[in-house]
């Protein structure tokens, strides 16, 4: 045979093909094998997640005894039963706080209302000394027309230093109506304007009563024991502060102005901050133990989008944390009323040092709840740097009516107008005194603590902190109004399309 004639064959393998095929009992067998292995991982992930949760919820339970024993210990009436209980009480026949609902209801139904349009906002930001524009005293007279017996009934508060305002708490906490209270603000708003029309109408003894009742409507909140509630307590305070400012810069012969200093000296020592906090407290603990009891729903409490079926999966994930958070919580608040207890100058920087609840899903709801505070807090301290440089504009303004000049420096008002010059919240130094051509400012540092109040005519920017007081001389007060604006033109709708 020749060689080209040769051609190689490929080699057969004989290959068992059965060893690459499953029969379909062995392929059920497999399915069966991971099924059973997927079953046994849930199984011991529940049985771990039911462990774990029991062991949470069991030293949550035991830190909360030890909170609970060590607060009864230290604040006997610090639960909410014991705490209103406790509260202070207006003497018989002189609780402010009946008034108000009164009040509220002789008001007009559209009170406010027209004033409170953009329309108005360039001719009511005018300097305290310069007098309201004739448009705008037209619609206070007409305003006031209709709430007359109202205005009437607010001014009565001037005899009803303080208030008692029983508070029923709901399950949900958060609930709680507090209508009453937010309700201050609108007679406070009724007696803000008929102080300017007493002013324009030279009546100096309903100016000075309408500002009286005006610091007393503030202190009908008196020690409600919520944070909202004190909130509407320092705003309208605040109101009254500029209210004052006002009417001393639109008349040189205030009258009744050492009962108006008495009482601004009482109310600015008040422990707002320490009222708001303890009351907290109590009412997040009662909170806490309703979600835990079933009493109150994470839906009613915190978020409707909670009666969705996982966000309910992850409620009941952190319910097994309730305790150790209402532990943290009421931890948490106790410090801060601890030092709510301390001078106020030491405040600022004690409260800087309390920690933000951290961000984990332990700590869901004191997350929620507590943030609050800080804000509280601040506007508390300037509230009383406001109060107080009122007490020192008021005894400056007394000194000027007696000596016909200001005094040289604040120390000349001891101890005939001032039993001693109060001190700033921020630094525990006395208040700055600040002498100008056309007139004086008491100021506080503020909590940035840079001491920029000392004018008379710079408004405040949108960062400023510090608190003043201003007083113009007499031949810079009650000054022209400034030239009324044309109404805004309405915009023309087109309806060409």
């Amino acid at each position: 045979m020749q060689e080209a004639d040769f051609v190689a064959e490929p080699p057969v393998y004989d290959v068992d093909r059965s060893f690459f095929e499953v029969s379909r009992p062995s392929r059920w067998r497999w399915v069966r094998r991971i099924g059973v292995s997927i079953a046994v991982s849930l199984v011991g992930y529940g049985g771990c997640t039911l462990v774990d949760r029991s062991l949470a919820r069991r030293d949550g339970e035991r830190a909360l005894t030890a909170a609970h024993t060590q607060l009864d210990e230290q604040d006997p009436n610090w639960s909410w039963d014991r705490l209103v209980a406790t509260r202070q009480n207006a003497p018989e026949g002189k609780n402010s706080t009946e008034l108000i609902p009164k009040i509220k209801k002789l008001t007009h139904a559209e009170w406010g209302k027209e004033l409170a349009k953009g329309t108005w906002k360039s001719r009511l930001d005018v300097q305290p000394n310069v007098r309201y524009s004739p448009s705008i005293l037209k619609e206070v007279r007409r305003e006031l027309a209709t709430s007359a017996d109202a205005a009437a009934l607010a001014r009565s508060l001037k005899d009803y230093p303080s208030g008692h305002r029983e508070i029923v708490l709901k399950p949900n906490v958060l609930d709680t109506v507090l209508q009453d209270t937010q309700d201050t603000r609108q007679t406070a708003d009724v007696l803000r304007w008929d102080v300017v029309l007493a002013t324009e109408d030279g009546d100096r003894s309903r100016a000075a009563d309408d500002l009286l009742a005006l610091l007393n409507a503030s202190r009908s909140v008196g020690d409600e024991p919520f944070l909202v509630s004190q909130l509407v307590r320092m705003a309208v305070r605040a109101i009254t502060v500029k209210s004052v400012e006002w009417h001393l810069a639109q008349t040189a012969d205030a009258v009744k102005l050492k009962e108006l200093q008495a009482a601004f000296t009482e109310d600015a020592e008040e422990p707002i901050l320490l009222y708001g906090v303890r009351g907290e407290r109590a009412a997040f603990d009662r909170l806490f133990e309703n979600l835990d009891s079933g009493a109150a729903t994470p839906a009613q409490a915190i978020d409707r989008s909670f009666q969705d079926t996982w966000a309910q999966l992850g409620w009941w994930h952190y319910r097994s944390n309730l305790p150790a958070d209402r532990a943290y919580t009421l931890s948490w608040l106790t410090q801060c009323v601890e030092f709510a207890r301390r001078p106020i100058s030491e405040q600022p920087a004690l409260f800087a040092t309390i920690p933000v609840p951290p961000n984990e899903p332990t700590r869901m709801l004191s997350r929620l709840l507590l943030p609050a505070v800080d804000r509280v807090a601040h506007a508390h301290w300037r509230g009383v740097a406001e109060a107080r440089c009122a007490v020192v504009g008021i005894a400056c303004e007394r000194f000027r009516q007696q000596h016909k000049r200001w005094p040289t420096a604040l120390a000349e008002l001891v101890p005939a107008y001032l039993p001693a010059v109060p001190l700033d919240p921020y630094t525990a130094e006395p208040l700055r005194f600040t002498k100008l051509e056309q007139g004086v400012v008491i100021h506080s540092v503020g909590k940035d603590l840079r001491g920029d109040g000392g004018t008379l005519n710079a408004p405040p920017s949108p960062t400023t902190t510090y608190s003043r007081f201003r007083l113009w001389n007499p031949e810079h007060r009650h000054q022209p109004p400034l030239p009324e604006e044309p109404a805004p033109e309405q915009e023309q709708q087109n309806d060409n399309p």
